[in-house]
């Protein structure tokens, strides 16, 4: 992926989980800093339902949109408290309150440029 364009396909993956309520969600940006991938998106879930329907979300919509599928996944929805989805440019954490605070990937992960997702929706943050 260029940067630019491996930049806009973060952004989007960031909006399918927005749309399943996945809350603080960062695009931490690695481009030229790493071997391993360009892009990591950390997002919040508050439950496996929850976890699972913004996995199958991003999936699905993922395919459909952008015809890319996962590398590969780890993490089982009913039990993990941390899930993963491996598109080898852009890594996908969805975390449970806890893990997230437990692993702190944004604090380990420092040297990367870090983007805040914020939601639009109207309505949110008293915007109408």
């Amino acid at each position: 992926m260029a940067s630019k364009d491996g930049r806009e396909t973060a952004l989007a993956f960031s909006q399918y989980l927005l749309e399943k309520k996945a809350k603080e969600i960062k695009i931490l940006d690695f481009l030229g800093k790493s071997s391993f991938a360009d892009f990591f998106i950390i997002a919040t879930v508050e439950s496996n339902p929850q976890a699972q329907a913004a996995a199958d979300h991003l999936i699905r919509s993922v395919k459909n949109d952008l015809h890319l599928t996962p590398h590969h996944r780890e993490g089982e929805y009913k039990i993990s408290s941390w899930l993963i989805i491996d598109y080898i440019d852009i890594v996908v954490h969805l975390f449970m309150p806890e893990e997230r605070k437990r692993y702190d990937l944004e604090k380990l992960w420092h040297e990367a440029e870090m983007i805040d997702v914020i939601d639009e929706e109207p309505g949110i943050n008293g915007n109408n």
